[in-house]
């Protein structure tokens, strides 16, 4: 059906973390502080984003394997820094 499904899956998580930025910027400017819509969503997104990092690891064979699993370990690293500044941002004067 893809041309090169591979590349679909490896660039998926990616592509959620930018999602992820988005709703975040667009919930802060049009719904506002502290909306529970958004936090949810954004509370669904990196479990989301850890388990197609599995999914990557263990649908790959051989040394794709370990090279999936470094990615997933740099990517849920740097992803969890951006949902943690996310959450910061739509939380704004809402937990005070």
């Amino acid at each position: 059906m893809f041309p090169y499904p591979e590349h679909y899956r490896a660039a998926a998580p990616p592509m959620l973390t930018f999602i992820m930025v988005m709703w975040s910027l667009l919930g802060h400017w049009v719904i506002g502080d502290g909306n529970a819509v958004v936090a949810v969503v954004l509370a669904i997104l990196f479990p989301l984003i850890f388990i197609m990092h599995l999914h990557l690891v263990f649908i790959a064979e051989g040394m794709k394997r370990l090279d999936h699993a470094f990615y997933g370990l740099v990517h849920c690293t740097l992803s969890f820094v951006v949902w943690t500044f996310c959450f910061m941002l739509i939380s704004g004067n809402g937990i005070l």
